[in-house]
């Protein structure tokens, strides 16, 4: 018996599982989109924050626009970060 047979399955049933991950892939991310554009729209009306682009090097050293929505605060007080930092050092002081 060959044993081409006993092995792993053969090319074209790994091109139809790539074909499946990437159709189901497609179709969730079209079928989700709405519901993702919906909720990064209403957390962002709720902090009136804009979007911050960034451009980014990628695959290959291809450049690519990169958007994410600001997580900080406006006129945020600098004291609770920094009193975080303190005692997140003191933490990892204690743990050495």
């Amino acid at each position: 018996m060959p044993s081409s047979i006993l092995t792993t399955p053969g090319r074209n049933w790994r091109t139809c599982e790539e074909n499946v991950d990437i159709l189901g892939s497609v179709g969730l991310l079209v079928l989700l989109s709405p519901v993702l554009v919906c909720i990064g729209w209403r957390s962002n009306s709720r902090r009136k924050a804009d979007p911050v682009s960034t451009d980014r090097i990628g695959q290959f050293g291809q450049p690519f626009m990169f958007l994410k929505f600001r997580s900080m605060y406006t006129n945020a007080d600098s004291r609770v970060h920094e009193k975080y930092v303190q005692e997140f050092i003191l933490q990892k002081q204690e743990w050495q």
